[in-house]
């Protein structure tokens, strides 16, 4: 729905934490990954300012990370092609039909690439 979110508190003071890794979090239904985000770990308040925002979210070593996201309705979560198979002999053809459905498996009638 609209405006709704997922939040998710990662409290880092429970792990050890290398701050020379880039820690990647990702959103995952089954096998299909929503979205990531790139975490750079620093030991010192003072490296904050020397992280790249534009590419990496800054974390403080031992503090609580909040992560908040949300899931866009109509997301193609499947795709069923039938027939799963077939033999086309040259100068032939072979009609396919495709089935998209969100994360509920709701069909999609008229789905929008993203």
């Amino acid at each position: 729905a609209e405006e709704e979110y997922y939040i998710v508190n990662w409290h880092t003071d429970q792990f050890a934490l290398d701050p020379a890794v880039t820690y990647r979090i990702r959103a995952l239904v089954g096998d299909v990954e929503l979205g990531f985000a790139d975490v750079d770990v620093v030991s010192g308040g003072k490296e904050l300012k020397d992280v790249s925002t534009g590419e990496f979210i800054p974390l403080l070593d031992g503090r609580t990370l909040p992560i908040k996201f949300r899931i866009e309705q109509g997301f193609v979560a499947r795709v069923e092609v039938l027939p799963a198979q077939a033999t086309v002999l040259v100068t032939r053809t072979q009609q396919f039909t495709a089935t998209l459905t969100d994360l509920h498996g709701n069909v999609l009638t008229d789905p929008t690439p993203g």
